[in-house]
């Protein structure tokens, strides 16, 4: 399960290894890689755990092993919360599990995020994916370059062509805001 601005191109070189021995899925969420981006789906943690309820549903693994990163996490532990007789392991990267209140300036990103949002600027630094992933990842944190070439610029632009393919990048965040920051 990938988070923000990723999608299942993360997950490339542990893909054919792990497919060797075990069945793997890697669902791209709702508006990110290569799922389509509705404009009329609310992006929230809600509907991204819908989503991948009907996903697995549909799929019906059983003994699943959940590998979650950054939001993956919260949408992962809140599916295996619902259906805990499904998952029988959870592999935690970068993430955490749980959805409560918390603090929007507790990194750098939601620091971002909030005063984009606050300066009404948002969805104009987001809408912008296809030319400015590396700095919008930088801004998560990324550090090692070392992986960045024209592949990387190509598969991580790609999921995001349009300003209107940038809606679950923009709101997805907008939803954590919404519970953490008083009104």
């Amino acid at each position: 399960m990938h988070g923000e601005l990723t999608w299942g191109y993360l997950y490339r070189r542990f893909i054919p290894p792990l497919s060797t021995t075990h069945r793997v899925l890697v669902p791209d969420h709702m508006g990110f890689g290569k799922s389509e981006t509705p404009r009329d789906r609310e992006y929230s943690l809600r509907t991204h755990v819908d989503n991948l309820t009907r996903l697995i549903e549909a799929l019906d693994p059983r003994n699943i092993t959940l590998v979650m990163q950054d939001w993956g996490g919260l949408i992962g532990s809140a599916f295996t919360l619902r259906h805990p007789d499904r998952v029988r392991r959870l592999f935690l990267l970068n993430t955490l599990t749980g959805y409560g209140k918390t603090s929007a300036g507790s990194t750098p990103w939601f620091q971002f995020i909030l005063k984009h949002n606050k300066a009404g600027t948002l969805g104009e630094v987001l809408g912008h994916l296809d030319v400015n992933i590396l700095s919008m990842m930088k801004t998560q944190g990324l550090e090692n370059l070392s992986t960045v070439d024209s592949h990387w610029f190509a598969a991580y632009g790609s999921a995001f062509p349009t300003k209107e393919a940038c809606i679950g990048a923009i709101e997805f965040p907008l939803d954590a805001l919404d519970r953490s920051v008083p009104q």
